[in-house]
């Protein structure tokens, strides 16, 4: 935890408005899948303030989780509504409307394009 919050203070610097932003991090699932009021989701909510915290151009999330099931979060509209609009997602299917796997997203297109050429070595 020291070294999660050692980043986050760094990143705090302002940031130089010719530079893009990139921001890393395996959210394991957000820790709770299934909406609830447990320890779980009060756990995603902070990892959501997190992200929003960085003031990155592009968010790089492994072990990504999403649900088209009402029970269960949609993290895409959640990570939508802090400001990344643009995203890449394979869709793995993890189950019955659940989906599993890495996604990009951008809070514009320009950095969007940039970060999938560079992950797909398009030039």
């Amino acid at each position: 935890m020291f070294f999660l919050r050692f980043i986050l203070l760094h990143l705090k610097r302002r940031k130089d408005p010719k530079s893009i932003r990139i921001a890393t991090w395996n959210v394991a699932r957000f820790i709770e899948l299934a909406k609830n009021n447990n320890q779980g989701s009060h756990t995603r909510l902070r990892m959501m303030e997190l992200i929003q915290q960085q003031n990155a151009d592009v968010l790089c999330l492994q072990e990504f989780h999403t649900s088209t099931d009402p029970s269960y979060y949609n993290n895409i509209i959640a990570v939508k509504k802090l400001g990344y609009p643009y995203y890449y997602f394979s869709f793995d299917n993890d189950g019955d409307r659940h989906y599993y796997s890495s996604i990009i997203f951008s809070n514009n297109t320009q950095s969007l394009t940039a970060a999938l050429s560079a992950t797909h070595g398009l030039h």
